[in-house]
């Protein structure tokens, strides 16, 4: 078997019958993976999960002004702050 991208579900290949039928085989199938957590702490693992995006987002924010701050003008990010 070749190795495929990701991105390929599925390999059909068309075959004639001697009748003349013609009827679709799948030769590859790529299964889904089998949801490793369960139902009630789904909701909990997307809060925990937005939570750390949304730290993440403020903190890279965060740098992005102390850093412009400081090329600015000398302890900028002090000066900065209260903004």
């Amino acid at each position: 078997m070749p190795r495929l991208s990701k991105s390929v579900r599925r390999i059909t290949v068309l075959q004639r019958h001697a009748s003349g039928d013609i009827t679709p085989v799948v030769v590859f199938k790529r299964g889904r993976g089998k949801k490793k957590s369960t139902r009630l702490m789904r909701p909990l693992e997307k809060a925990a999960r937005s939570l750390a995006d949304a730290s993440n987002a403020a903190t890279s924010t965060y740098l992005k002004r102390h850093k412009k701050s400081n090329r600015k003008r000398r302890d900028g990010w002090v000066r900065d702050t209260p903004s």
